[in-house]
């Protein structure tokens, strides 16, 4: 890093994260864009409930298997086993299922409000609905798939 102090205190200092760091919280948010317009109400909070914990999953399995590739040796200390651990495609994919978590709750925020909001419109009193409205016979979540 160079020039980190100046930078910090100038107010210029920017997060340079990898390329590679974006590619499952931009499957995420094209998956979720994707359902908005075309996919079902059931698929598209399916995918917004389990993402946050699909994300954490991946972060767990890419930090554990770094451990695990890590050769134990009581010769050396804990520093020499960190930087064992410390390989681009584990840390890559931490940082990936970190970056996903961070995507996902707010989808997830987004989508349950937005859901909630829905749900009150069509149960409100007055809205103009009647039983014959598509409203009343669509469903929702609950309809069977075919």
């Amino acid at each position: 890093m160079r020039n980190s102090v100046n930078e910090w205190q100038a107010g210029r200092v920017t997060t340079e994260i990898p390329v590679g760091g974006w590619v499952l919280p931009g499957l995420l948010v094209a998956t979720w864009a994707l359902l908005c317009l075309g996919g079902s109400r059931r698929a598209r909070l399916w995918f917004v409930l389990l993402a946050p914990f699909g994300t954490i999953l991946v972060a767990i399995l890419a930090a554990g298997s770094s451990l695990a590739a890590a050769p134990v040796d009581p010769e050396h200390d804990v520093a020499h086993f960190m930087a064992n651990t410390d390989t681009a495609a584990n840390s890559l994919g931490t940082l990936n299922g970190l970056l996903a978590l961070a995507v996902s709750v707010p989808l997830l925020l987004i989508t349950l409000v937005a859901e909630v909001v829905l749900l009150l419109r069509r149960s409100a009193p007055g809205t103009g609905s009647s039983p014959g409205d598509d409203r009343w016979t669509d469903p929702g979540i609950w309809a069977e798939d075919d």
